[in-house]
């Protein structure tokens, strides 16, 4: 052997040592993944990209499971359950939460379930008061895809008969109260919301 196929030999020995455990050892991603997938289907007292819309969801659960048995997915599932025996669901459910956040899931990602639905109920109730603008404030005009989005941001769908239900009845209950006298909600309103560009005087 030359030296110089020698030199490659030892490269390539020295390559693979390096890489091989990197190569071994699962990304921060894939786990923090692999977590949420398993919050997502058995806590219930958490929610999972709360950022997002359900198909968020499934495109979470579609990447923990792609990996195969290589990935850290179904070391995790197995965890999950072992701790399931053991500590009982909540406890399980918080060390998976402490797993996911370690491994770079944040508050837009993972929150307790009560705080989810609290946040829900106040963007239904904000957006139900802008569409009570739209009707009652001639002066003003909204941005109805900003409000559509900040919907979709809180996994919220505004044609979904629960949300659509709630904010008929907000909207509606907002409208008799200042049908007589706009002006109070309409300048109350174009406060609140002018500067994040929600709301606008029209031209």
């Amino acid at each position: 052997m030359t030296f110089a196929s020698r030199t490659i030999a030892a490269v390539a020995i020295f390559i693979a040592a390096v890489v091989s455990p990197a190569l071994a050892q699962p990304s921060r991603d894939s786990i923090r993944i692999g977590t949420m997938a398993v919050i997502d289907d058995n806590c219930r007292n958490y929610r999972v990209a709360l950022a997002f819309p359900r198909s968020e969801h499934d495109k979470i659960k579609a990447a923990a499971k792609a990996e195969g048995a290589a990935g850290p997915y179904p070391e995790i599932a197995k965890q999950f359950e072992q701790d399931t025996r053991v500590v009982g669901l909540p406890g399980a459910c918080q060390a998976a939460f402490k797993k996911a956040r370690e491994n770079g899931a944040n508050e837009t990602m993972l929150q307790p379930e009560k705080d989810f639905l609290t946040q829900q109920t106040v963007i239904l109730y904000q957006t139900a008061r802008l569409r009570t603008v739209q009707d009652l404030c001639k002066l003003l005009v909204v941005d109805a895809k900003a409000m559509a989005a900040d919907l979709d941001k809180h996994g919220l769908d505004a044609k979904e008969s629960r949300a659509k239900k709630t904010l008929k009845q907000i909207a509606y209950d907002e409208y008799r109260k200042y049908k007589t006298n706009p002006s109070p909600f309409c300048l109350d309103m174009y406060a609140k919301w002018s500067a994040s560009g929600m709301l606008k005087t029209k031209q």
